[in-house]
């Protein structure tokens, strides 16, 4: 099997922040490691990936840089396909 969702998933953040920037007419993202962080009221255990986008534009006739960061949560573990949202053990501080 060879999967592209890396790639697929880095060239569609790549594209929005193209959009969003005016002028931008090149840019790079950088899908960044993961981690499990506690999300919602209720305490729920989740994996997530930090990202990273660099695109370039023009401005009064320079080069400028601008980048986004940001996080994707998980709504299924990347490596086994399995529900990430795991209850915190009672009494666990969030």
């Amino acid at each position: 099997m060879n999967c592209d969702c890396k790639t697929r998933i880095e060239e569609l953040l790549k594209e929005e922040a193209l959009q969003e920037v005016t002028g931008a007419t090149e840019g790079q993202a950088e899908l960044q490691g993961y981690g499990l962080s506690f999300t919602g009221g209720e305490a729920a255990l989740r994996g997530f990936m930090p990202y990273k986008v660099h695109v370039s534009y023009e401005k009064k006739g320079q080069v400028k840089e601008k980048t986004f960061k940001g996080n994707m949560i998980f709504s299924f573990c990347p490596f086994c396909g399995a529900p990430t949202e795991v209850k915190a053990p009672e009494g666990q501080a969030t």
